[in-house]
């Protein structure tokens, strides 16, 4: 049987069943009179499998050779790598001091294997957790008058990932007017009177600017009838008819209604206002359009208005009184209300059958009146055949007393009042007849010849309808409140509107040019800040990294400027930035600075410490993908400390050897060989009465001198080796040696899910607990035997010197066990021609894929950076090292079975859905699971063959898939459409 491992061609290809047939007939030949039984049959099959197991050695022996020969080289396999992970902790509430949690403290999660270790995870650094809390992350843009609110982003990571210098949401410029008045109630008419001194820069249509009130839940647009002031450009009126009411709502601590005007066009360079307001006010005009009398008497009988009626009665007389009363109407101060009146006899109009025209007398007085405080108050007098006015009350009779249809106006004075007739408490009008008469009584007049009868002469008014309407305008008054707000700024300005004063700019641009990230932080429980102490900000950004961003990777790219505020300015704040800016998911820390202040303009109850980002290059709109921002962070690998380990004393003999208690030994170990001191005088650092002295760890012997203090070591099995003297320096005999600090872990069960790591091993005062938010990544298994003898005699081509583009490609592989395939381009910068465009002398371009099991495997920012570092190293100078990701070509695949009978459909839908993407994997698919190689797609066949080898499909009706052009990486695509249908039966 074939070793998997050995790919040296086999001595001997037959097994136990072959050589066991070849011994029965060599024994059929050779031995006639055999006859087969048990015995003979056993005896054969325990010499065949011996026979097996020695050609199995021998096969093996080209592999040992090889492996022999491999280690003449001095190489040995990759190490386990440690899975990285941010842990989060948290801190009591409670606490107002900063809490130190020491490097190396250690959170454990559940094995990955049932009853295994659990894995442990030891912090990188220190962290202080002080009583800062992120409260709010804002981005301006400037010079497209944007804004965005990343707050989600805080203390969490989402599953949608957010552009940090990206701004989506338009800024809000708007002024407020507040009247607790004018704008509580609906108003049927109401005019914005603005006194403008200076005018725009650039005209604006009047649609630019978008009134709105709020009804209680949300503002809701109002559209002027009118606007003079082309959008409160220039001075003059702006109209709004059936103006609903507005609720009372607190804007910038003053509650009341408002009325607010929004700004729809962003204040951009070539856009910008520059409009100063003087002054504001504000005038209602009410107009009711004719109603009807609600209530009507005449002196105690009340009168039918829905008829003809008498107004004062069938037989008026001095001191008759006809009454009105419309509550809608004559309650309003200020207001014009016009009384209509038609009548059915007017003067001059005729009798109309018996019923005779209105016979006013010559000196006819009509008083009328309005109810007011103290009583009643005279609007005007009424005379028979003349027009009656009174400029004082804009009294205007044009019935002449009543005896024309006409109308009655006037204006309703400023005290009037609610007065009770007849039971009945109103606002009430009343027509009094003051002098004269609508003609006379019948009587009999003494004549020569006796008595003669003077028939009546009464020609009462009769109304036929009776209606009213009003017309009410208010004072110019201004507004209680003006408040102006601009990028989040509110600002009152209702000072600025008083007699003497130099009036406001409603709108104004943002400040700055350049876009910014903006960190706000609250001080928790009300703590005080704690300066000189570290802040960690831990920013998750997306593995997906855009063009522009692998572009920033293989060239110098630009840095951001840290700044805090420090009540007066923006100052200059110095971070150390893990994040290579903003490029992987790492830690940005920065001291706490002494005059750091809050800044009180804020919507938050608590007033905001603000730390402000900006590109260094303000030209650049930086193109940055984050999931999350997190405090009280800090990175931490998966590994376990291990201090202080004696592992024995030396002999003095050549090339001595130790080994280490622990395996496998991470990368970063301190190795030290104690050296005799002076008795009685101890180390001043360790207080020990012995000097240690740390040797430095090597490769191999080859370029060490006798005298260097060189060891090597073989990290899979902890063996510690020194030199013979003419290769490294033999440490004297009777010394101890030790492993002052050393790492073990590492593997790929460290790749832990998120949220998975809850249990703190280490006790730490306030702290209650830790929490992985994300995965862990970046956790590799130690290099395979077979890919480490592929790479060892790769090794003998190119010396570790990238010459050739296959150095470049196996040099890339040598960099890290993550780098599953690398493909060399050269003469061409994928980076900025990822078409390959333009040949360029110099530069080296490099596709790297990543061993990752996700669909489209894109290499992080560490991996990139490892590799090209690497590479940097290796090549001939003057070469520049491109590395970039692949280009995915994605293939979806259009399938449509047929399933046998007693087979679900859905069940071999999803299972052809589950093979398409493990067989087309860049990394693990492929007809071998090798994964795909630059420009490979698969076979029609290949993908057939696979389909029909999953359980339940009968055959397949069509298969067909689109092939990408140019250079790409296969991966399975999103949308494979997979139909199954079940197989008819027929029966007979």
């Amino acid at each position: 049987m074939r070793d998997i491992r050995n790919t040296s061609p086999l001595v001997d290809r037959r097994d136990a069943e072959q050589f066991a047939e070849q011994i029965r007939y060599a024994l059929t030949r050779r031995v006639s009179e055999l006859r087969p039984n048990q015995i003979s049959g056993a005896l054969i099959a325990v010499f065949a499998r011996y026979c097996e197991i020695l050609i199995e050695r021998i096969n093996r022996a080209p592999h040992k050779a090889r492996l022999t020969f491999v280690n003449l080289l001095g190489l040995s396999p990759h190490p386990p790598q440690s899975a990285q992970v941010p842990l989060t902790f948290s801190v009591n509430p409670k606490c107002t001091e900063v809490v130190r949690i020491p490097k190396g403290t250690q959170v454990a999660g559940p094995s990955a294997h049932e009853g295994g270790p659990p894995v442990v995870f030891e912090t990188e650094a220190e962290l202080y957790a002080s009583p800062l809390l992120l409260a709010a992350i804002m981005v301006r843009c400037p010079r497209q008058d944007r804004y965005g609110d990343l707050t989600s982003l805080a203390g969490s990571v989402t599953t949608q990932e957010r552009s940090l210098f990206e701004a989506t949401t338009q800024t809000v410029h708007c002024l407020y007017l507040g009247h607790s008045q004018f704008l509580s109630a609906p108003c049927q008419e109401l005019h914005l009177i603005v006194e403008i001194s200076e005018g725009p820069t650039r005209l604006m249509s009047a649609q630019s600017l978008q009134w709105e009130v709020w009804n209680g839940k949300e503002w809701i647009p109002v559209v002027p009838e009118g606007d003079e002031t082309n959008g409160l450009m220039c001075s003059g009126h702006l109209v709004f008819r059936s103006l609903p009411k507005s609720l009372p709502q607190s804007v910038f601590h003053k509650t009341t209604a408002w009325l607010r005007g929004r700004l729809l066009t962003p204040l951009v360079m070539g856009n910008m206002l520059t409009t100063h307001i003087d002054r504001i006010t504000l005038q209602i005009r009410h107009r009711l359009d004719t109603v009807g009398v609600s209530h009507a008497f005449v002196n105690q009988l009340p009168l039918d208005l829905s008829k003809e009626c008498y107004l004062f009665g069938e037989k008026p007389k001095f001191g008759d009184v006809l009454y009105l009363a419309q509550p809608h109407v004559l309650g309003q101060a200020g207001g014009r209300v016009t009384v209509h009146i038609e009548l059915f006899n007017p003067l001059g109009g005729g009798a109309r059958g018996t019923i005779r025209e209105i016979a006013p007398s010559d000196d006819l007085k009509i008083q009328w009146d309005i109810s007011a405080g103290m009583g009643w108050t005279g609007l005007g007098v009424s005379q028979a055949r003349r027009l009656s006015e009174n400029t004082a009350t804009g009294f205007k009779d044009e019935t002449q007393a009543l005896t024309k249809s006409g109308t009655v106006s006037f204006l309703i004075p400023r005290d009037v009042d609610q007065q009770s007739v007849n039971g009945m408490k109103a606002v009430w009008v009343r027509a009094r007849i003051l002098a004269g008469d609508y003609g006379k009584e019948a009587l009999y007049t003494l004549r020569d010849k006796g008595y003669e009868l003077k028939p009546s002469t009464f020609g009462p008014p009769i109304a036929t309808s009776l209606s009213i309407s009003m017309e009410s305008t208010s004072d110019k008054v201004q507004p209680e409140f003006v408040i102006t707000s601009n990028d989040s700024r509110y600002e009152n300005v209702t000072s600025s509107l008083q007699e003497g004063s130099n009036g406001f700019t409603p709108f104004t641009p943002m400040k700055d040019d350049a876009p910014a990230l903006y960190l706000g932080y609250v001080a928790h429980n009300k703590g005080i800040l704690r300066s000189g102490y570290p802040l960690n900000v831990y920013f998750h950004c997306d593995n997906g990294l855009s063009h522009d961003q692998y572009l920033a990777l293989s060239r110098p790219h630009s840095t951001f400027v840290w700044e805090y505020w420090n009540g007066q300015n923006w100052s200059r704040l110095s971070v150390v930035d893990r994040t290579k800016s903003f490029n992987q998911r790492e830690v940005v820390q920065f001291t706490i600075p002494s005059d750091w202040q809050a800044a009180a303009d804020s919507d938050l109850d608590s007033p905001l410490y603000w730390i402000r980002v900006q590109p260094q290059d303000t030209s650049l709109s930086p193109q940055v993908c984050c999931r999350g921002v997190l405090t009280h962070t800090v990175m931490a690998s998966q590994t376990t400390t291990l201090k202080d380990e004696l592992l024995g004393i030396t002999t003095g003999i050549p090339t001595q050897s130790f080994r280490t208690l622990r395996t496998p030994v991470l990368p970063g170990q301190v190795l030290e060989v104690c050296k005799p001191v002076v008795s009685g005088v101890a180390d001043r650092k360790t207080g020990d009465d012995k000097k240690w002295v740390e040797w430095k760890a090597v490769d191999h012997f080859r370029s060490s001198t006798e005298h260097d203090l060189h060891y090597t070591i073989d990290r899979q099995t902890g063996n510690i080796a020194f030199g013979d003297g003419k290769r490294g320096a033999v440490p004297p005999p009777g010394l101890d040696v030790r492993m002052r600090e050393y790492c073990i872990g590492g593997g790929s069960h460290g790749n832990v899910l998120a949220e998975s790591l809850v249990q703190l091993r280490t006790t730490i005062p306030y702290v209650t607990k830790a929490l992985n938010l994300v995965p862990a990544c970046g956790g590799a298994d130690s290099e395979a035997i077979e890919v480490f003898v592929a790479r060892a005699l790769r090794t003998l081509r190119h010396h570790n010197r990238a010459v050739a583009y296959e150095d470049y490609e196996d040099l890339a592989l040598a960099a890290s066990s993550l780098v599953a395939r690398a493909r060399c381009i050269p003469s061409y910068d994928l980076a900025d021609d990822p078409e390959r465009q333009h040949k360029r002398s110099g530069i080296v371009s490099l596709i790297i894929l990543p061993r990752d099991p996700s669909d489209k495997p894109k290499p992080d920012v560490a991996l990139i950076t490892l590799v090209q570092g690497y590479l940097q190293k290796l090549a001939p100078a003057g070469i520049d090292i491109c590395v970039v990701p692949p280009r995915y070509g994605p293939i979806a695949v259009d399938v449509d079975v047929v399933v046998q009978p007693e087979v679900v459909p859905a069940i071999v839908e999803q299972a052809i859905l589950d093979d398409l993407r493990r067989f087309l994997h860049p990394v693990t698919g492929g007809p071998g699971g090798q994964g795909w190689q630059l420009g490979e797609y698969p076979a029609s066949s290949s993908l057939h063959s696979r389909i029909m080898k999953i359980h339940g499909v009968h055959h397949i009706r069509q298969l067909r898939f689109d092939v990408p052009t140019g250079h790409f990486q296969v991966c399975s695509g999103e949308k494979h459409h997979v139909h199954a249908t079940t197989r008819s039966v027929v029966t007979g």
